[in-house]
């Protein structure tokens, strides 16, 4: 569980890390 939880932080970060990149461009 706490794998899994892990994962979807570090999803979840690349996912804004994304969005804000975007948002530069």
């Amino acid at each position: 569980i706490i794998k899994q939880r892990e994962r979807i932080k570090r999803q979840t970060i690349e996912h804004q890390r994304l969005q804000h990149r975007k948002l530069a461009a």
